[in-house]
């Protein structure tokens, strides 16, 4: 009963996240909007990968910018 639960709640977080999205991408395809959430994802993509590559190349200062550039993206993403 509350393995189920808990599972519907995370299908309703999915649900409401994917609803939030497409309004985000709605508002930019109206001109509503500069960005949308496809282009915070693919900016949050680059900054992970750019902050990987920078740990194995020991390029401290910008593997932390990238680190936190991308911790900002994803707060601007779920308020956006």
């Amino acid at each position: 009963m509350l393995g189920s639960l808990l599972q519907l709640l995370g299908l309703s977080r999915w649900y409401h996240h994917e609803q939030h999205a497409d309004k985000s991408n709605a508002r930019k395809a109206s001109g509503q909007s500069a960005f949308s959430y496809q282009d915070l994802k693919g900016l949050r993509k680059l900054a992970f990968w750019l902050f990987v590559i920078s740990v194995f190349m020991n390029w401290g200062m910008f593997g932390a910018i990238m680190l936190i550039a991308w911790i900002a993206m994803w707060v601007v993403s779920l308020l956006f």
